[in-house]
């Protein structure tokens, strides 16, 4: 007889709500389990690709905003975190953004699209990038889509190291 796992009754759950999701606090009311049982499970199904953050959120019961998980083939994010949640590679992140980055200057709305990140996350991992003097932020906003935003461009530091990698 094969016992199901949390993990399984979790990601069960999700796919079950479909595109509406499933916050780790109502999973844990559903299901009756232990907070402490239950959160662990949306890290190892987010770190194995079942779930992704579908950009909403909905209130915990503190009254915090909590992401709603939906199943992969609903879209969503795959979010990039810092430490004790998936680390949805800086290192993997980074080299997407330095070989978008080498088609010349980019706005942060046009990489969010492309790479498929959140604004917090996206701003996370740029941030990261120009403390890194791998990339720098254009001192001038430029207008896209009818609104200002910052473009971020390759540093020689950063063009050295695509090229080292190429």
């Amino acid at each position: 007889m094969n016992k199901v796992t949390k993990k399984q009754i979790v990601l069960s759950l999700i796919q079950k709500r479909g595109e509406k999701g499933l916050t780790a606090f109502e999973a844990v009311a559903e299901t009756g389990l232990l907070p402490q049982s239950v959160y662990p499970c949306f890290t190892q199904l987010c770190k194995v690709g079942e779930i992704r953050d579908s950009t909403q959120r909905r209130k915990s019961p503190m009254g915090r905003n909590s992401i709603v998980w939906i199943d992969k083939q609903y879209g969503g994010i795959i979010p990039v975190w810092s430490s004790g949640h998936p680390t949805y590679s800086y290192k993997g992140r980074t080299k997407d953004v330095l070989d978008l980055l080498t088609k010349g200057p980019m706005s942060v709305p046009h990489l969010s699209v492309v790479l498929e990140l959140d604004s917090m996350s996206l701003s996370s991992l740029l941030s990261r990038l120009c403390n890194q003097q791998l990339m720098r932020r254009l001192p001038k906003k430029k207008k896209v889509c009818g609104r200002m935003c910052f473009f971020f461009e390759l540093t020689p530091l950063g063009e050295r190291l695509i090229a080292s990698k190429s």
